[in-house]
């Protein structure tokens, strides 16, 4: 006998099933806790089951049940993977916004200067701040990807 588990649940199961139980068997389900909580859990089922057979219902077919789970999961996969690109995208407005208001600001600075050389420092600087952003956002997309390859998560969304 294994702990948890007892050679005599079958006969819990089919004494409820028949709805006769022996004397002997009622004595053994008081002391044996394993086949307590088989008694409780078949009576359930078959409550459940009678609910079910009145009302006329039946149950799910097994293939829709598995393709909703499928559905499911692919859609799980999608939302993990998607995820990042959400938080670039609104990393990337932030990045926007920000530049355009330093632009802007540069320019006011400098109107009264000549205009040429305020471009040209502009454009040097965004160069330079663009190549640096590109250059943080691919070792973070890198990390993330090193990050799930070490977790073992290989979820892809196959088309």
């Amino acid at each position: 006998m294994k702990l948890g588990q007892c050679e005599r649940e079958s006969e819990v199961v089919a004494a409820l099933r028949s709805g006769a139980t022996e004397a002997e068997l009622n004595s053994h389900i008081a002391c044996c806790a394993a086949c307590t909580e088989t008694r409780k859990v078949a009576a359930l089922m078959l409550q459940h089951a009678a609910a079910v057979d009145a009302a006329g219902q039946q149950p799910p077919m097994a293939n829709r049940i598995w393709r909703k789970a499928q559905a499911r999961r692919q859609d799980n996969a999608l939302r993990r993977a998607t995820q990042a690109l959400a938080i670039m995208r609104a990393l990337a407005a932030i990045y926007i916004t920000l530049l355009l208001g330093w632009g802007c600001r540069t320019l006011w600075l400098r109107q009264s200067a000549e205009l040429q050389p305020a471009w040209s420092a502009l454009a040097n600087a965004m160069v330079l701040l663009g190549a640096g952003v590109a250059l943080a956002i691919i070792a973070a997309g890198a990390g993330f990807l090193l990050l799930l390859n070490k977790r073992g998560d290989h979820t892809f969304v196959s088309v």
